[in-house]
């Protein structure tokens, strides 16, 4: 069984390899799954850029792998101070703007301040908009939009065969009981898109032994 959720502090994708222990024990254990969102972000191998605002140019500032890109001002964007976020490991975080001021005054307007890839950020779309401390974060990706949240692999160190087939939410109220098109007692190891947790277990409906990963 498995588990997804969101979390909000994120840090970029969590790429977990398990141990030949937990291997050993999930090779009985992953019956069941469930994803979904939490608010809690794990940070991973990331470079930190820290600004007031986007640097001014007439296109917008390309932001590439692995970073963090931090807005620290109120105002965090005008028609001359704009990004485009062109890698789903990168993400923008507002310091000081709640989730809800981000996408009235900034996210999905007439006019594009945040492109994900070179289009205009539409929340739900092609990315999400989630409160992050005391501010927003703009992951540039959506469940809706094909991006996997969880890849699991029937081998140590993501190798092997990869299994994507897995959605948020719950089955009647009880974790998702796991089919052997997507790994049942065949995953080793997996990935897990940053702002999400899974928790395996190895009961039906997500009854028995368990573990959660962040």
């Amino acid at each position: 069984m498995c588990r997804i959720f969101a979390k909000s502090k994120p840090k970029n994708n969590f790429i977990p390899t398990l141990t030949t222990k937990l291997i050993m024990r999930l090779k009985t254990l992953l019956t069941t799954i469930l994803l979904s969102c939490v608010s809690l972000f794990m940070m991973g191998a990331q470079t930190t850029t820290t600004v007031t605002q986007p640097p001014q140019k007439s296109g917008f500032n390309a932001i590439g792998d692995n970073v963090d890109y931090v807005i620290t001002s109120e105002t965090p964007f005008t028609s001359t101070k704009k990004v485009n976020i062109n890698s789903k490991t990168s993400v923008v975080i507002i310091q000081n703007l709640k989730p809800s001021a981000v996408l009235s005054s900034y996210i999905g307007q007439s006019t594009t301040y945040v492109q994900i890839n070179g289009t205009a950020a539409v929340d739900g779309v092609n990315c999400q908009v989630r409160m992050y401390n005391k501010g927003a974060i703009i992951l540039p990706y959506a469940e809706g939009d094909g991006t996997p949240i969880l890849t699991c692999y029937s081998g140590t160190n993501q190798s092997g065969t990869t299994y994507t087939n897995y959605s948020t939410g719950h089955s009647g109220g009880y974790m998702k009981t796991l089919t052997e098109a997507n790994g049942l007692n065949n995953i080793k190891s997996f990935t897990l898109k940053r702002g999400y947790m899974v928790t395996f277990a190895t009961g039906t409906g997500g009854w028995g032994y368990s573990r959660c990963f962040i």
